[in-house]
């Protein structure tokens, strides 16, 4: 994945991929910039599919609530 210019000096957070239509895989690192402007320390994943999210936000440090 080519990192994004807005979070170029920042440590991007892994996560397991599994491959779907749908998957939010490409969109982290943005979900993860409006959280962090936020200011939240958990978040509730409503449409964890393939958890990419959840993983992606608890490795960046979140406390992860998921359906």
């Amino acid at each position: 994945m080519k990192p994004l210019e807005l979070l170029s000096d920042q440590v991007v957070p892994t996560a397991q991929t599994i491959k779907y239509m749908g998957s939010k895989r490409k969109i982290a690192p943005y979900i993860l910039t409006m959280i962090e402007e936020e200011g939240v320390k958990s978040v509730f994943d409503g449409f964890s599919g393939s958890t990419y999210v959840s993983q992606y936000l608890a490795n960046a440090g979140y406390k992860i609530h998921s359906s």
